[in-house]
C-alpha cells in the first residue's frame, strides 16, 4: 500500500515526466481505442485482416475493429484468461503517451487495474530507462531511493504478480536496446514473467 500510494501521488501530480515537455494535459481529448484480437496464427489462412494485422496497416482493415474503453482494456477474455500483454499501437501524435499517463492516473478508478498492486509507468526513451543494467536499475527513479531495492526484490521473489508495467515508447529506442537489455528480458518473460505489459509504440518498429 505505501508504494500504492506514493505512486498515485506522483501520477495525479504528474511528478513522474520531469523532461517530457510535450505531453498533452490530462483534460486533453484523446484517441478512441479499437481493440484486434490476435488468436492463433493459422499460416493457412490467407484473409485481409490476417495480412494486414501481421504485417502492420492496422488502420486499413476498419470493419474488423471494435472500439473499446480505457475502463475495458485489461478485462479478462471469454475463455476467462487473465490479459497479459497489450500492444498499444498507432502513428505519432494520435495520443499514446496520453492513454498510458490516463490509464496510470485512474489505476485505483478503473475496475480492471484495481487489482494490481503496483502499476509502474516507464517512458523507454529516459536514459535512465536506456542505462538500467537491472531490476532496482530500472525502479530507481520511479521510486523513492529508498524505495528502489525493496520494491525490485520483492517484485523479483512475486515474478511480478499483481504488477502492472505500462511502458511507453517502443519505437523510440534502438535497436541494440531491444535486442540486450532488461526491458527486453522483461518482454521475453524471462524477468517478471507474470506482470502484465502495455506497450506503445508507434506502428512500424514491430513489424
Amino acid at each position: 500500500d505505501k508504494y500504492k500510494r506514493y505512486l498515485q501521488s506522483c501520477y495525479n501530480a504528474r511528478a513522474l515526466a520531469p523532461a517530457d515537455k510535450y505531453l498533452p494535459t490530462l483534460d486533453s481529448p484523446y484517441i478512441n481505442l479499437a481493440m484486434i484480437r490476435r488468436g492463433r496464427y493459422n499460416p493457412e489462412q490467407r484473409d485481409e485482416f490476417t495480412r494486414r494485422t501481421l504485417h502492420g496497416g492496422v488502420d486499413q482493415i476498419l470493419q474488423s475493429k471494435a472500439p473499446i474503453n480505457i475502463e475495458d482494456l485489461l478485462t479478462p477474455e471469454h475463455s476467462g484468461r487473465p490479459v497479459r500483454f497489450v500492444l498499444v499501437e498507432g502513428p505519432p501524435g494520435i495520443g499514446k503517451s496520453t492513454f498510458a499517463w490516463e490509464a496510470c492516473r485512474r489505476w485505483d478508478e478503473i475496475e480492471s487495474l484495481r487489482d494490481y498492486h503496483t502499476v509502474v509507468l516507464l517512458k523507454l526513451r529516459e536514459k535512465w530507462v536506456l542505462n538500467a543494467a537491472s531490476l532496482p536499475d530500472l525502479f530507481r527513479y520511479p521510486f523513492k531511493q529508498e524505495f528502489s531495492e525493496n520494491i525490485a526484490q520483492e517484485l523479483h521473489h512475486s515474478q511480478g504478480c499483481n504488477l502492472l508495467l505500462v511502458l511507453d515508447g517502443f519505437d523510440e529506442v534502438s535497436h541494440s536496446f531491444r535486442e540486450n537489455s532488461v526491458i527486453k528480458s522483461i518482454l521475453c518473460r524471462q524477468l517478471l514473467p507474470e506482470c502484465t505489459i502495455i506497450l506503445t509504440t508507434d506502428q512500424w518498429p514491430i513489424h
